[in-house]
């Protein structure tokens, strides 16, 4: 057996006398090297020195090796040939996009100039300055409409320029805040003020559905260079002022506007507008001139003087949030009231660089005022309303402020009809105060001063209405957002005053002298007459509101003034509808701008029922 096995094995030798292709099976066990050598009797050195039998391992077959697929990063020539054509492909069609020489394609503008008065649509002139094109504005990737419906909605300078003349002359008077400098033209405000530009043409151009496109556009171009990119300039502030002042009458989306002050808010921090400038000492010792040197940021030296544009936007600011936050219970105080506030609204009254400086001063003290009779214990939020000890003190205190400022208004201030209405709308929130109860006997107010304050509630809110059925109901359309909280609030009121039960108001006389189904029918009216010019339609702010309207004041004449007449006078023999007390806060059952009313009419938010009233 080890003859045959030396020479089967002496067979299978390669030319190497001292390896050997195959192994024993002692070795193959082992996992060790076999080496044979012929004269040592057929057997493998292991073997002989462990004294093993030494024989061949059993064949077996050799598992090929499995070819690795293609790398991916493997590409043919044809494959690369393809590539080659589609990046050239890909060149030329941006070099294309971006030669205006290619671009022969003739765009529509759907703007329709409301200063002309013309309804016919508008073509671009190839020879004419082009439209903004989304590209341009730096709009994110991901808009929901493409570029080229965009170029059809945003006008081009020459209508631009309209637009912007329109604004200053119409505008601006109704919210004095935002100054533009007589004769700068479209091209010169986008290229200075890109943010403030687009967001004027937003408010300013007449058509209901391209006004919901431009606030679209607005808020992602607010969202991008804001959020996105971290800007912090008097650009973007200006352009939320601008934006928040009159977006109501596109704004499909009401927690919209107070984003836009919480945006505000965070620029006027991080911009430090809400404090004056850190004092520099003329003469510094070395180490206060090493620490203002590593804390200079090159290229912006430190600036030693506001600007007026910077006051105007802080003041601009602090009235549009202050009035939000008084009239709507959904918005809290901004907290940006200072003795700066007062500071920079008398440099504004000094200066006069534009002639609505004084009215905007004017308008800020005045809202200073209201603000802290908001903060009084009749006129909370949250909780019950009711008078304390101090409450005809600080009455008096009050009227005192505003019939001093009243007084120091200039003669042509003294005739604008905003700030009487401003004024008016103060006074009705001094005496509500009539409207309330005391927890504690010792601090309730006799008869004869509850009737006091409840007469010149009154006398507040008919000259309130007064003076806002004085507005031409086209000035509606310009008319700025923080005279539309007021009004329901002044309205809310006079529900409140035509409904109050007391043994010594005499609500007959009160209907008599102001009439609550009157002036809802007068307003209705008015704004079905606004909602029917050209450029309105079913989904604007008017409209919506005037059918909000209608159904509320059925329902309360239905209610309350039908059997008010057909009722005894006495109060006593009375059965009046049981209405939510003052102390309960009426304006929240009557809250016709704010999103209250509007939700349980039109749905919540985001409801298939309040979409379908809405333009997407």
């Amino acid at each position: 057996m080890t003859s045959s096995f030396s020479v089967a094995l002496s067979n299978s030798l390669v030319s190497n006398d001292t390896h050997s292709s195959r192994v024993c099976a002692s070795c193959s066990r082992a996992k060790v090297k076999c080496v044979f050598e012929a004269e040592k009797g057929g057997k493998c050195l292991r073997c002989q020195r462990l004294k093993k039998t030494c024989e061949p391992s059993t064949a077996q077959d050799r598992h090929q090796r499995k070819r690795k697929p293609k790398s991916s990063m493997y590409v043919s020539k044809s494959h690369m040939g393809s590539l080659e054509q589609k990046l050239d492909s890909l060149v030329s069609l941006i070099k294309s996009t971006q030669d205006p020489e290619l671009q022969g394609i003739d765009q529509s503008q759907r703007f329709q100039p409301s200063v002309s008065g013309s309804t016919a649509s508008t073509q671009y002139d190839p020879t004419s300055p082009q439209g903004i094109t989304a590209a341009q504005i730096r709009l994110p990737d991901n808009l929901q409409e493409p570029s080229s419906d965009m170029n059809t909605v945003v006008p081009n300078f020459v209508e631009a320029n309209l637009l912007l003349t329109f604004f200053r002359d119409e505008m601006i008077p109704k919210f004095p805040f935002i100054a533009l400098p007589q004769g700068i033209s479209a091209e010169d405000l986008y290229r200075t003020r890109p943010f403030l530009y687009i967001s004027i043409l937003a408010v300013a151009v007449r058509d209901n559905a391209q006004q919901i496109m431009l606030g679209k556009h607005v808020m992602r171009q607010l969202a991008e260079k804001m959020f996105v990119s971290g800007e912090r300039s008097l650009d973007l502030l200006q352009g939320i002022l601008t934006y928040g002042g009159w977006c109501y009458h596109h704004l499909t989306n009401f927690p919209q506007l107070t984003s836009l002050l919480s945006a505000g808010l965070t620029l006027i921090h991080d911009l430090s507008l809400h404090r004056p400038l850190p004092k520099v000492p003329s003469s510094k010792t070395p180490w206060e001139e090493a620490l203002y040197e590593m804390c200079a940021v090159p290229g912006y030296p430190p600036k030693t003087v506001r600007t007026l544009d910077e006051q105007r936007s802080l003041l601009g600011f602090y009235f549009l949030s202050s009035m939000r936050s008084s009239f709507c219970r959904r918005v809290e105080t901004m907290q940006i009231y200072s003795s700066y506030i007062q500071e920079c609204a008398r440099d504004l009254e000094l200066s006069r660089a534009v002639p609505g400086d004084v009215s905007a001063a004017a308008l800020v003290r005045q809202q200073i005022i209201l603000e802290r009779i908001h903060q009084t214990s009749w006129q909370r939020k949250w909780g019950v309303r009711e008078l304390e000890a101090s409450t005809m003190v600080m009455l008096q205190a009050f009227e005192q402020q505003m019939k001093q400022h009243h007084q120091n208004l200039p003669p042509l201030q003294a005739k604008n009809v905003f700030i009487h209405i401003q004024f008016y709308a103060t006074q009705i929130s001094l005496y509500e105060a009539g409207l309330c109860n005391s927890r504690k006997t010792n601090e309730e107010v006799s008869s004869f001063t509850r009737l006091k304050l409840l007469c010149s509630s009154l006398d507040a809110c008919k000259s309130y209405f007064e003076a806002f059925f004085s507005i031409p109901a086209t000035d509606y359309m310009t008319m700025a957002m923080p005279t539309w909280p007021s009004f329901r609030h002044s309205l809310a009121n006079l529900l409140a005053l035509s409904t109050y039960e007391n043994a010594d108001w005499n609500l007959a006389l009160v209907r008599e002298s102001v009439d609550f189904i009157a002036v809802m029918d007068q307003t209705i009216k008015r704004l079905e007459s606004v909602s029917s010019l050209p450029g309105n339609g079913k989904t604007d702010m008017f409209s919506r509101t005037a059918t909000a309207m209608d159904r509320v004041k059925i329902f309360l004449d239905e209610k309350i003034f039908k059997q008010a007449r057909t009722a005894p006078q006495n109060a006593d023999q009375t059965e009046g509808f049981d209405l939510p007390n003052r102390s309960e806060d009426l304006s929240q059952f009557f809250d016709f701008l704010d999103d209250t009313l509007m939700g349980d009419i039109m749905g919540p938010i985001g409801s298939p029922d309040y979409q379908s009233h809405h333009i997407d």
